[in-house]
């Protein structure tokens, strides 16, 4: 789905007027950012730390929850004292199996965590 460079970001609304009738509404995000799928290889699973997906700045990650216990590591570089954030819309913009538990936190490269 493309859209126009002036479209609202965030959260939208989204449906289809086709020959078949009205669809039904769905969700989705338009984000500011490049767009990267979450890397999804059942012989290296991104939920361990070797095998932690790398990312770069500014970067939108579309991921599916496999399992209610899915855990989806991604590994970003930065230098010390540079601000990391992270942001969950999948709440916002709706799942389809009820809202699961959804947790970030942001660990260093020795696995320590340093803030949920």
């Amino acid at each position: 789905l493309q859209v126009s460079d002036d479209c609202q970001l965030g959260p939208l609304g989204l449906r289809l007027l086709t020959a078949g009738g009205l669809s039904e509404y769905q969700r989705l995000f338009v984000s500011p950012f490049p767009i990267i799928q979450e890397i999804d290889d059942p012989r290296a699973r991104n939920d361990e730390p070797v095998n932690a997906q790398a990312i770069t700045d500014n970067t939108t990650i579309v991921g599916t929850l496999r399992e209610s216990y899915d855990i989806d590591l991604y590994k970003v570089f930065a230098k010390r004292r540079e601000r990391v954030s992270a942001e969950i819309v999948a709440v916002r913009i709706g799942v389809e199996r009820g809202l699961p538990d959804l947790h970030v936190a942001i660990l260093d490269a020795d696995g320590k965590v340093l803030i949920e």
